[in-house]
């Protein structure tokens, strides 16, 4: 009965060899990527230089101070517009 509990066929797999065999693989990875890392190519950097510089332009206008209304007394105008009479 011990045979039948661990496995269903005739090689099973452990629990340990399995970590172990996932171990390689992962750290064989890493391994190849860390050794090929030095022959990709070089990044390169581009610097880009603003050719225009955004000025900020101030401009005083006169505004009338007598004689002006405020708009909330100023007199009402109500106008109509009618299409097709």
């Amino acid at each position: 009965m011990a045979e039948e509990e661990k496995g269903n066929g005739p090689n099973p797999v452990s629990r340990r060899s399995f970590i172990k065999g996932a171990g390689l693989v992962v750290g064989g990875a890493a391994a190849g990527a860390a050794a090929t890392y030095g022959l990709a190519p070089p990044k390169e950097v581009i610097k880009e230089v603003p050719r225009e510089v955004p000025v900020e332009v101030v401009k005083e206008v006169q505004v009338p101070v007598e004689g002006v209304l405020e708009p909330a007394f100023e007199p009402e105008e109500t106008r109509y517009l009618a299409f097709g009479t």
